[in-house]
């Protein structure tokens, strides 16, 4: 086009576009594409505005013109600290200036002075446009006071984006508009330096297009007051009244301070939803004292005018100063804990019972499939028959499978379990509805015994839960798939007590540590407490996890529980309950995902509880403390070397108080029976440590009778204290001397200065020896008169 000749130059466009930048010159080629004619213009004199590739001197030119007003340039001393606004536009002869008022701005902007002008002159309907009040991101505008005919509001026609006219209008335009200026308080100025609104006109609508810049201006110290940035502003106090502005009177509204320091402290805000999603709710401070904060997000005064700098959206200006605001430090405090970094153990292979007969893998889940007392251990055997192998804890090494005691109970197991308070009794529960009782010979070895001492029968469908009580002796708890829930006194052979029929099976029960209450969990997933002598239903219920692969549940005390058991995702979790309160969980932690439900333990003593699922090869364990949340803290697992098949524990006077050891138990392998203990690492193992070991609950010897419970009666176990008679308690050891340090800096053959002048001095007098007592020769000298030295 530029080698046609000027009177052949067409004099209409569809599209004029003002910069040849890459935005530009796509918008260019898309509507020459589209077949509009196009008016491609740059004022400047080189290609390509910010993509652009200039030559050395044409850089230098560049670089001069934009340092002269860019405010970071400028040197210091040259500088006005205070923000002035640019020179006003001087239009050219023949434009015309718009005013646009803008009452919907983004949040970002507020008093916002646009100034946009036209090339040549606009004409609407035969008369000058003098104001146009546009409103952001609309369709459609309002025409001021000077238009009229055609400059009523009318829907936006076939018009692109960034077009300057479409098919029916007759001169093409482009508008641009500045940024005039930005007021407010806020810690970090945002100068924006360029607001380019291209105009869009279809018959009498306009719309704009917005491109913001933002400046940064930083300083190095956040905590002081600069006021060189932060000038009096404007307050949120009006200057008159309504009707002293009408009797014709004139005020200015008084400026306030930006200082934090001068103004009284904001009023405690309620807590956001904020705080939930991790930031910080922003906290709205007064502009001066006396003065009540304009509401975020309201016009101070009515008629859709801007916002005063004042009642911006506080928020808006934490965002902006938070690039420069510092991280503060979170001082992260270790809990202490004796039990933090306790140490798991095998014991010596000497120990262990070695090649077992086949175990057997069709115990149901809600079995430990493993039991062990002070005296024997028993495991369900893969043998025809439903027997299950009796092996003394003493006779170790490789057994002899036809010397191995079992007890043949011609059905499939369910579940079995030891007295607590009669070593040599063991009750099974078959998928027959029988529950069988036997007793162990008193030398634990002996062959096959095929008949139990007695059976217990008054389930309609297969026991699959027993549970004995930890204070009476002879009381017996089971639990079937008939959704019966009896309570057996051994002595009587005979059911005592009936719950009401549960909705669906239990996966486990547990009693109380006092005896009282019994905690159960059904397949419903369903926690329900009962009080069995006072009661036959539920005292109190509450949801318990959501899986439906199995769960356990423990008393941690009297008044609180731990359930472990699945959620939605089949992760392993373990949850805290008070008795109280069954609605939710206290606490809830989450483990590794397995098939096998954590089975549970807990030491009143340590307040540790371990849990282990069938096939883990560690066991994994969590201090209870239970006035700081979350009440549950992780403690150092245990590593074994191999899988097992369960974990049962022994009565607390066979630990070895001096390895310091808190816990002993078994584990059932494959082929063979492991001792396992936790101990506490310790320095002076030679002392008994009393705060590790408070008299213990002597938990193998009941506290009442069977009748005596069941006529109302509670029974306390008496303690035991596990310090031998040789070991004197830490509390009262001497204080320990400090260890020495592991690499001594101390070497014999250095001397100080002192030392060396001193053996110096030694060395000389014993050199002169007795010369000191020996007359001078010159003290035997006559010596002159004092007339004699007179001239």
């Amino acid at each position: 086009m530029a080698h046609l000749p000027q009177d052949e130059l067409p004099s209409e466009f569809d599209v004029v576009v003002d910069g040849t930048g890459l935005v530009q010159s796509i918008l260019a080629a898309a509507h020459s594409r589209a077949g509009k004619s196009v008016l491609h213009l740059d004022r400047n004199s080189y290609y390509g505005e910010l993509w652009g590739s200039l030559m050395h001197r044409e850089m230098q030119q560049w670089m001069a013109e934009h340092r002269s007003r860019d405010p970071e340039t400028t040197p210091p001393e040259s500088r006005d600290p205070r923000p002035h606004p640019p020179p006003p536009y001087v239009p050219c002869e023949g434009e015309s200036v718009l005013e646009i008022v803008r009452p919907h701005l983004p949040s970002s902007i507020t008093n916002l002075v646009e100034l946009i002008h036209t090339q040549g002159e606009e004409s609407c309907g035969g008369e000058d446009v003098e104001g146009v009040t546009s409103e952001h991101d609309t369709e459609e505008s309002a025409v001021g006071e000077g238009g009229s005919g055609d400059c009523e509001e009318s829907a936006v026609g076939d018009v692109d984006l960034l077009s300057g006219r479409d098919g029916g209008s007759d001169h093409g335009e482009q508008l641009q508009s500045s940024l005039h200026r930005v007021q407010g308080s806020q810690r970090d100025i945002q100068l924006q330096t360029q607001l380019n609104l291209v105009a869009m006109k279809s018959e009498s609508t306009l719309m704009f297009y917005e491109v913001q810049k933002s400046r940064h201006i930083s300083h190095k110290s956040l905590s002081e007051f600069h006021s060189d940035l932060f000038p009096d502003t404007a307050g949120s106090e009006p200057a008159l009244t309504a009707d002293q502005w009408c009797q014709g009177q004139n005020g200015k509204v008084a400026k306030v301070s930006l200082d934090p320091k001068g103004q009284p402290k904001a009023a405690s805000q309620p807590k956001s939803h904020s705080k939930q999603n991790g930031t910080k709710s922003p906290e709205i401070r007064p502009p001066s004292e006396g003065k009540s904060p304009t509401p975020v997000g309201k016009s101070p005064t009515p008629g859709g005018k801007p916002p005063t700098p004042d009642s911006r959206s506080v928020s808006e200006e934490e965002s902006r100063s938070s690039s420069f605001s510092p991280t503060p430090k979170v001082l992260n405090i270790v809990r202490l804990s004796k039990f933090r970094h306790i140490q798991g153990g095998t014991l010596h292979r000497s120990t262990h019972i070695e090649k077992l007969p086949k175990l057997s893998v069709a115990v149901p889940g809600d079995s430990n499939g493993f039991q062990a007392n002070r005296d024997f251990v028993a495991a369900a055997l893969d043998i025809a028959g439903g027997q299950i192998g009796i092996f003394k804890l003493t006779h170790t090494g490789r057994q002899d499978t036809d010397e191995v005691l079992m007890f043949q109970n011609s059905a499939n197991i369910m579940d079995f379990v030891f007295d607590p308070f009669n070593n040599h009794r063991l009750v099974v529960a078959c998928d027959d509805a029988r529950i069988r009782v036997w007793k162990v010979p008193e030398g634990g070895r002996g062959g096959t015994v095929k008949e139990p001492e007695f059976f217990l029968i008054g389930h309609q469908e297969k026991p699959n839960l027993l549970c004995f009580h930890p204070q009476a002796s002879s009381l017996l708890a089971t639990a079937g798939f008939d959704c019966h829930l009896f309570i057996w006194n051994l002595e009587e052979r005979a059911i005592s007590l009936r719950m009401d029929p549960l909705p669906q099976p239990l996966f486990a029960m547990s009693w109380s540590p006092d005896g009282k209450l019994l905690a159960t969990i059904a397949r419903d997933h369903v926690i329900r407490i009962y009080d069995p002598r006072n009661s036959t239903s539920p005292v109190n219920e509450g949801v318990g996890p959501e899986g439906s692969r199995g769960a356990r549940i423990v008393w941690l005390n009297n008044t609180h529980l731990a359930v472990s058991g699945f959620n939605k995702t089949s992760s392993r979790t373990i949850s805290l309950y008070v008795t109280s309160d069954l609605s939710r969980p206290l606490s809830s932690v989450s483990s590794t995902i397995s098939p096998a439900t954590l089975v549970p333990h807990y030491d009143p003593d340590t307040c540790l509880l371990f849990l282990s699922g069938k096939g883990d090869n560690s066991i994994i364990a969590y201090e209870y403390v239970e006035d700081k949340k979350p009440y549950l803290f992780d403690v150092a697992p245990f590593a074994c070397g191999s899988p097992h098949q369960a974990v049962s524990y022994l009565p607390k006077d066979l630990c070895d108080v001096r390895r310091v050891e808190i816990a002993r138990a078994v584990r059932l392998c494959k082929t063979t029976v492991e001792p396992i203990f936790f101990k506490v690492p310790r320095t002076r193992t030679e002392y008994f440590q009393d705060d590790v070991y408070p008299e213990t609950r002597v938990t193998w010897e009941a506290a009442l009778a069977s009748q005596e419970w069941l006529s109302g009666k509670d029974g306390v176990q008496s303690s035991l204290s596990l310090r031998p008679h040789d070991m004197e308690p830490l509390s009262e050891a001497p204080k320990a001397a400090p260890a020495p340090k592991k690499y001594q800096s101390y070497n014999p053959d250095f001397k100080t200065d002192e030392e060396k002048k001193e053996e110096l001095m030694s060395v000389m007098i014993e050199k002169m020896g007795d010369q000191d007592e020996d007359p001078l020769p010159q003290e035997a000298m006559d010596g002159c008169d004092s007339d004699e030295w007179s001239d």
